[in-house]
């Protein structure tokens, strides 16, 4: 069974902080799990990849030439001192407020929390344990079998492959994930559906199965996200907003969206902002805003148009006003 990248790394930072002295990498190979059953020339291709990604995370790795009868080569450590953090001298007042943060995220493990602030300062104050808000917390869905690989997938931006469970039951999907959304205790993954042709969300909780990577993990990403692309945006993207041309939700094959200007004043932009993180909002001095909105269902649009109320107007195009102004002398009749 192969070891996983995340626990091979994990085994490795152990070993390299239990020793006081200088590992060869030989040693590494012989002992620390996942490197074993490597030949030594894919050993050091993944140990290279390894201690890379140490050093991107800040992790202290000692490289340092070792004396020997044959020829020299390097020895690997983790020095303790530049490890782990300093004691820390927390007032009762910043304990308090630690606790609290952490009572917020509903863990999978309702000790974890405790047992953390535990670890920074030890036996806690009476005024501490009890700022405990039980009631007090969010679902982050952290039980998710499939949310530590997603995770990876997305770091590494490895291509997938996974069972999903649509509506038209379970399918096999292929997917450039290029980014992990957190809703309402729901994971979503978000990227480029290879079998869709477009980008597409999944929510893991409908994962059948692991997630399995479709190439071998080379040294290099199998994909690039596009340039500003933004997950959560995609996740919220309404259905009368347009996609790719030819794949318009709702549209006929080569139809493209109409790009309306819709503009916001300063009493309903600041709420729009907050509450429509699909928008892209062109800020003016006088605190109103302006966007464009790509239409592919004109009677959606103008629903949502309608349901914002009187600090919003459609300025163009003059065609889509025109259906606006039709609907609103509608409801007034």
């Amino acid at each position: 069974m192969t070891v996983r990248k995340a626990e091979r790394l994990l085994n490795l930072i152990a070993f390299l902080l239990e020793t006081d002295r200088l590992i060869t990498p030989q040693q590494i190979q012989d002992t620390v799990p996942g490197y074993a059953d490597q030949s030594w020339e894919a050993f050091k291709r993944m140990f290279e990849r390894d201690k890379e990604a140490l050093r991107e995370v800040g992790i202290p790795l000692e490289v340092a030439p070792m004396a020997g009868l044959g020829e020299p080569e390097e020895g690997y450590r983790i020095p303790k001192d530049r490890y782990y953090l300093p004691e820390l001298d927390l007032a009762a007042e910043e304990l308090a407020s630690l606790w609290l943060a952490a009572g917020l995220v509903r863990l999978q493990d309702p000790t974890a929390a405790r047992t953390a602030l535990l670890k920074l300062a030890g036996e806690l104050p009476p005024e501490v344990e009890r700022a405990r808000l039980s009631w007090l917390s969010a679902d982050l869905g952290l039980a998710v079998p499939g949310l530590p690989r997603a995770f990876e997938a997305v770091a590494e931006r490895r291509t997938i492959t996974f069972d999903y469970r649509g509506r038209s039951g379970v399918q096999t999907r292929t997917l450039d994930p290029y980014g992990l959304v957190h809703r309402k205790g729901t994971w979503y993954l978000v990227g480029h559906d290879h079998d869709r042709g477009e980008n597409r969300s999944f929510r893991l909780d409908r994962v059948s199965g692991d997630i399995q990577f479709r190439g071998k993990g080379g040294p290099g990403a199998d994909f690039v996200a596009p340039e500003g692309f933004r997950p959560q945006e995609a996740l919220e993207v309404p259905p009368f907003v347009g996609r790719d041309v030819g794949r318009d939700v709702g549209r006929e094959e080569g139809l493209q969206a109409v790009d309306a200007l819709v503009r916001f004043d300063a009493s309903t932009a600041w709420w729009i902002e907050r509450t429509h993180p699909w928008l892209r909002l062109d800020w003016e001095g006088d605190g109103t805003a302006s966007a464009q909105v790509p239409v592919s269902d004109n009677a959606g649009f103008i629903s949502w148009l309608l349901s914002l109320g009187e600090g919003v107007e459609l300025l163009k195009p003059a065609a889509l006003r025109g259906e606006v102004l039709a609907r609103l002398e509608e409801i007034c009749d």
